[in-house]
């Protein structure tokens, strides 16, 4: 792999490389677009209101930093606009810490630090 990368499989999105601010304009407009696929693809949302949940695994992203966040909130405002809940997982040590810190790892589904 070249540069940081997403790859769908299903209702898991997989992001891949380090995320950069060069890089974050391009991913978010990706993370759109299978966003609003996902979407259409699993229709109204159900009974309860909800479409099934989505997911960012985020377990092969290396050297990312305060970019990724900022990636990760502009998804995550992407999935609401689409009535889409996007769980986020494999965030890693640094970013969990960075999530506290900048008091927004409530809005990105992130669990406390041990």
């Amino acid at each position: 792999m070249n540069g940081p990368d997403i790859r769908r499989e299903g209702a898991v999105l997989y992001l891949e490389g380090a995320v950069t601010f060069a890089s974050a304009g391009h991913l978010l407009a990706v993370l759109e677009g299978f966003i609003a696929a996902f979407a259409d693809e699993s229709g109204v949302p159900g009974a309860g209101g909800q479409r099934p949940p989505l997911t960012l695994d985020c377990g092969a992203m290396v050297n990312s930093d305060s970019a990724a966040l900022a990636l990760l909130m502009a998804a995550t405002r992407a999935a609401a606009a689409k009535e889409v809940s996007l769980g986020i997982i494999g965030l890693g040590d640094q970013l969990t810490s960075l999530s506290h810190l900048y008091g927004i790892a409530p809005l990105l589904g992130v669990s406390p630090v041990d």
